[in-house]
């Protein structure tokens, strides 16, 4: 998959073309405020309205290449690396988002799969009547 997008282009735009291909995963766009390398949730870009001209010194048009195989870990470096684009990839649970710094290491795929797998419904097999029988 690939998104395209330029100066003009909103972080929602890019968002929900995510979101099309990884319905379970979401792209979360921080601006690391202290310089430290670690995003914090207040360094969260909130507002989805914010164009990525506003996001980036480095050129605001371009393209994200990614697909299934690749990892979470090389997709968020190539972006720095390439736009200078700070982002995260959260994966859900439930009603949560989470980030997947933890299994960073694990694909697109595999991301996707394990967060199907949170939010599978949980069947509830017939209680058992405890009562006493004479």
């Amino acid at each position: 998959m690939e998104i395209h997008f330029n100066p003009e282009t909103t972080i929602e735009e890019v968002q929900h073309q995510f979101t099309l291909a990884f319905p379970h995963l979401k792209l979360g766009f921080f601006k690391d405020l202290n310089q430290d390398q670690i995003l914090t949730a207040d360094e969260l870009i909130k507002n989805e309205k914010v164009r990525f001209s506003e996001l980036t010194e480095k050129s605001a048009s371009g393209s994200f290449h990614f697909d299934s195989a690749k990892t979470i870990l090389e997709f968020e470096k190539s972006v720095l690396d390439e736009f200078g684009l700070q982002l995260q990839v959260f994966r859900k649970s439930g009603s949560t988002w989470l980030v997947t710094t933890n299994t960073d290491s694990k694909t697109f795929a595999e991301q996707e799969a394990m967060a199907l797998e949170m939010n599978r419904p949980i069947e509830l097999n017939a209680p058992t009547d405890y009562q006493e029988h004479d």
